[in-house]
């Protein structure tokens, strides 16, 4: 792929707000990677009605709400991957290193069609090139789930019940894949179509008030021969 400081160079208004910012000339890896890092710090909020309610800011949640959560943290095994209080895979208690899964992803989220999906994810972007790396993609925050569909690295799952039925079903290879190194466990997780809901309540609950933020009026743009850039179908 190209590289993202050539390809952000190809525009003008790009390369304006950069020098705006920076007062230097030219886009390097180390300011975009501040970038994305300073606008993640300021959409992730840990005032949610879960932290309320586990630092005690808040007597109650919904039963509903209150039942996913220990299923999240019992019975669905989701906390084993994304730890409190990121709800991702980054490892406490310095929160400095964080972990991959084989989940054994589809191309398609009709399992009786499906295979798996041909991104090998690590495999090809750490040096360490071993087999149980393959397919293996970085474990993402549930926080605001409820506004990032579609789901997973191949955007495979419309919305969070058919993400939820994966998991239920134990992954890629239990609908078959039969993958070498699936961290997930392939044995069917028994979820009711109940407790998927009131996972799901909970997974919603973890979404913060996003009404603070409001979408720029426009974007920097790609001109000429780069202008396809603009459009996501393109990228």
């Amino acid at each position: 792929p190209l590289d993202i400081t050539r390809k952000l160079g190809y525009s003008d208004s790009y390369k304006e707000s950069f020098k705006n910012v920076f007062h230097q000339d030219g886009i390097t890896y180390q300011q975009v990677a501040l970038a994305l890092a300073s606008y993640v710090s300021v959409i992730t909020d840990f005032n949610t009605e879960i932290d309320k309610y586990l630092l005690k800011e808040q007597p109650t949640i919904p039963q509903s709400v209150y039942n996913g959560m220990n299923i999240f943290y019992g019975k669905g095994q989701c906390a084993t991957c994304h730890f409190g209080p990121t709800y991702a895979g980054l490892v406490p208690p310095f929160y400095i290193e964080t972990e991959s899964e084989v989940l054994g992803v589809p191309n398609n989220s009709n399992k009786k069609i499906a295979q798996p999906d041909d991104d090998f994810g690590r495999f090809v972007n750490i040096k360490e090139q071993t087999d149980f790396y393959k397919f293996s993609h970085k474990t993402t925050t549930t926080r605001n789930v409820k506004f990032t569909a579609p789901y997973m690295h191949n955007g495979v799952f419309k919305d969070l019940s058919e993400l939820v039925n994966f998991y239920n079903d134990g992954g890629g290879n239990g609908w078959g894949f039969d993958l070498a190194h699936q961290t997930l466990s392939s044995d069917s997780l028994n979820l009711s179509e109940q407790e998927m809901e009131e996972l799901i309540a909970f997974l919603n609950a973890l979404s913060s008030d996003l009404s603070r933020f409001k979408a720029p009026m426009s974007l920097p743009q790609f001109e000429g021969r780069y202008s396809d850039w603009n459009s996501r179908k393109s990228q």
